[in-house]
């Protein structure tokens, strides 16, 4: 009696958006090329939940994991505005913009938080 061995793709899941915090602190919407462009684009939350931005303008493409990346950069209006006092955060997060429960590390960063 023989064995065979049959090898099966592993699972891919769908490219998605999410969002990722740059190295100045600036939140940014990272992920392919082909889903980061001008325009309303879906950003997928750590909770598996989604949000719909508006994206203002791109970076330059660079390849990550043999795919397309580039950022995608909101309108700054479209940001909420920066708190001048170090107050505790309030128990309501809806009015924060993506709180930190939701964040999507890049995936070269999920062993690197530096928060």
């Amino acid at each position: 009696m023989s064995t065979e061995i049959v090898e099966r793709p592993a699972p891919t899941e769908a490219p998605c958006a999410t969002f990722h915090k740059t190295a100045k602190g600036e939140w940014v919407i990272l992920g392919p090329e082909k889903i980061v462009a001008e325009g309303s684009v879906t950003v997928t939350l750590k909770s598996g939940k989604t949000k719909v931005v508006n994206i203002v303008d791109v970076g330059k493409s660079f390849e990550k994991d043999g795919i397309l990346q580039r950022y995608g950069y909101r309108a700054k209006e479209d940001k909420p505005a920066p708190v001048a006092t170090a107050a505790a955060p309030s128990a309501d997060e809806s009015d924060l913009d993506f709180p930190p429960a939701d964040f999507v590390p890049a995936p070269d960063e999920e062993d690197h938080h530096t928060w």
